[in-house]
């Protein structure tokens, strides 16, 4: 598909098969909607040659991957120096060795953007979206730093000692680990730890978020805690965990790890929700469960039809108001280089076949907006604006650089 190509509605070629490991964040995405899970892991060929459904990518989602990404190379880095923090005065000379905060930032956006250059509906944004990182360095250099001063490393001297997180089939020695795969057998289940510690006979483990704290924060640290205790690879000898951190810009958490009982327990929780999410998983399709509160957070909710058929009992407060939202609409002729009729065919705003103006706020060429007279199409985050004047007090759709169109073959 060429880059400027507006995307289509799509169906899956078929849909996915449940997976043969399961995840935490899988997990969680089946038991909210199971339909939305279905739909981002099915296969889309005339899409795109990607897995799955092309993800929608904002600043604020890369900017977490970017912060993410250098907090664990900084202090992976760090460890490998012999360093027991970042306050070591041995810090100076790995951070010199690295290049500095800044460097490594702009090395990381440069991957992180370009891990995304296939990306379909990236094709449209992606040289606002690198620049729109570059412009935030500054404040993500402070958000890394602040992380790292939370952080207590375990030094390891040599990549190529015993357990090198590289080395899957051997037991971990003393030492830092970053982006650690372990595994349970008794759940066949995995997580990618990011940061594993080890020493004097204990663990920590760390996760570093660039969010808000969250309660599910908390879940996926112990079920981090329970592969642990389960990946008889990794941790033959049964080392115990003595410390669960979440790690956030401005604060860090230091969490209770859960005992025998209690993980035995989380281990006989966790099976039965597998259970439970591997049968509403197998349905054909897997089952829709639109939420007003989750849809709007939905990457494929363009894709689902019990989604666009609930949206107009979803109907938001009388009046038009200035605020984004989804619609689908019927587009007629041209008004002007940048501007359609259009009628509605599904919102929360307005009534069904009322007449609206659709207005393109973006640079460049019209025509890669996606946006083409007497082609249905479904329009996701546009601005509802009531603009009296040339378009004779009909409701205004503003069409923006956040917004997204999809055409309905």
């Amino acid at each position: 598909m060429h880059p400027s190509d507006p995307l289509a509605v799509s169906e899956p070629r078929a849909w996915p098969g449940l997976p043969s490991m399961w995840s935490f964040s899988v997990l969680r995405e089946i038991e909210s909607c199971p339909r939305r899970w279905a739909l981002g892991a099915a296969e889309y060929p005339t899409v795109w040659d990607g897995t799955g459904y092309p993800p929608l990518l904002s600043v604020k989602a890369l900017e977490g991957q970017v912060i993410h990404e250098a907090v664990k190379r900084i202090a992976a880095a760090l460890s490998e120096g012999g360093c027991h923090s970042i306050r070591d005065s041995a810090a100076v000379e790995v951070l010199r060795d690295v290049g500095g905060f800044t460097k490594v930032l702009h090395r990381v956006i440069e991957q992180v953007v370009g891990r995304h250059r296939t990306n379909p509906r990236m094709a449209r944004v992606q040289e606002q979206l690198g620049a729109a990182l570059v412009r935030e360095v500054p404040i993500m250099r402070q958000q890394v730093q602040s992380h790292l001063l939370h952080v207590d490393l375990a030094p390891r001297h040599s990549s190529r000692q015993p357990g090198n997180g590289r080395n899957a089939q051997a037991p971990l020695g003393d030492g830092s680990y970053s982006e650690l795969r372990l595994h349970s057998e008794h759940l066949s289940w995995v997580g990618i730890v990011d940061m594993l510690q080890v020493g004097d006979g204990k663990c920590s483990i760390w996760e570093f978020k660039s969010g808000n704290p969250d309660e599910k924060h908390h879940e996926q640290l112990r079920s981090y805690a329970l592969l642990w205790i389960d990946d008889k690879v990794r941790n033959p000898a049964g080392i115990p965990v003595e410390k669960l951190v979440l790690s956030y810009a401005d604060r860090r958490f230091d969490l209770a790890p859960p005992g025998p009982e209690a993980l035995a327990a989380f281990r006989d929780e966790l099976r039965g929700r597998i259970s439970a999410a591997a049968r509403a998983g197998s349905e054909t399709p897997p089952p829709a469960r639109p939420d007003p509160e989750q849809c709007c957070f939905c990457d494929v909710r363009h894709l689902c039809k019990e989604y666009w058929a609930i949206l107009p009992t979803w109907r938001r407060s009388s009046g038009i108001a200035d605020e984004f939202g989804d619609i689908e609409v019927t587009v007629g002729s041209k008004r002007g280089p940048r501007s359609w009729d259009a009628v509605i065919v599904t919102s929360a705003w307005l009534p069904r076949l009322s007449p609206v103006v659709l207005t393109l706020t973006t640079t460049g060429d019209p025509s890669a907006s996606g946006v083409a007279s007497d082609v249905p199409a479904r329009m996701l985050n546009v601005r509802l604006l009531q603009q009296p004047g040339d378009t004779e007090g009909l409701p205004l759709i503003y069409i923006t650089t956040h917004s997204e169109v999809f055409r309905i073959s």
